[in-house]
């Protein structure tokens, strides 16, 4: 159902109405958030989300329509994690990477092959621990294990079109969309600098404005 809403956020929500769902699955999502422990199903998750905030809130149903101001709050709180399972997949694809490597060496010496650091690797790991970095001097919470659950883990060779897809962009370019929206009009302006949820924002929009520098540079 995540994957329907951000394909086509509006003819999932008018199903979902029809079959008189839309309050569960909402419910279901949100108690079920902390779990999705794997960087796709938390990047899916903000991309939805944001795809849901964006829509007209003529069309949205009541209980979305109420709970507004609790999405966008779910979005920050993807967030918090983010980064911190971004380190994780990225030490899984690295070990992963390593084994491979070592495995081809064995196939034409049988004493093994010394390979050496890739830089880039350590480049790309140290740029996702300075945003973990960042993120924990404001405020944001992150749990103490990644493994909370066990029904889905990361898996080094996993690929998903949303792959390409920066969470951060989206998140800036809902965020600058918010003042023309009318219930995110009201929610922005109900933030002042004191607010724990702005400042949230705040720095999750810095972060993302680094990111994008440092790709056209």
């Amino acid at each position: 159902i995540i994957n329907a809403f951000y394909y086509n956020p509006t003819l999932t929500l008018q199903v979902l109405e029809q079959r008189g769902a839309t309050a569960d699955v909402f419910k279901g999502w949100f108690e079920n958030i902390g779990s999705f422990t794997r960087v796709h199903d938390k990047r899916l998750s903000i991309l939805a989300l944001c795809k849901i905030l964006s829509v007209n809130p003529e069309i949205l149903p009541e209980v979305v329509r109420q709970g507004w101001a609790q999405m966008l709050e779910g979005v920050v709180s993807i967030f918090e994690q983010y980064p911190k399972a971004l380190i994780e997949l990225k030490k899984i694809k690295d070990t992963a990477e390593e084994e491979d490597q070592y495995e081809e060496y064995d196939e034409f010496d049988d004493k093994g092959a010394n390979i050496e650091d890739d830089e880039d690797t350590n480049e790309g790991s140290a740029h996702w621990e300075n945003d973990f970095e960042e993120l924990s001097k404001h405020g944001f919470s992150f749990p103490s294990s990644l493994d909370e659950t066990k029904d889905l883990q990361e898996d080094a060779y996993f690929t998903s079109p949303l792959d390409s897809q920066d969470p951060y962009i989206w998140f800036q370019q809902l965020w600058t969309a918010l003042p023309q929206h009318p219930i995110g009009s009201q929610v922005v302006q109900g933030l002042d600098q004191t607010n724990v949820l702005a400042q949230k924002v705040h720095v999750l929009l810095q972060i993302n404005e680094e990111a994008a520098l440092k790709l056209t540079l």
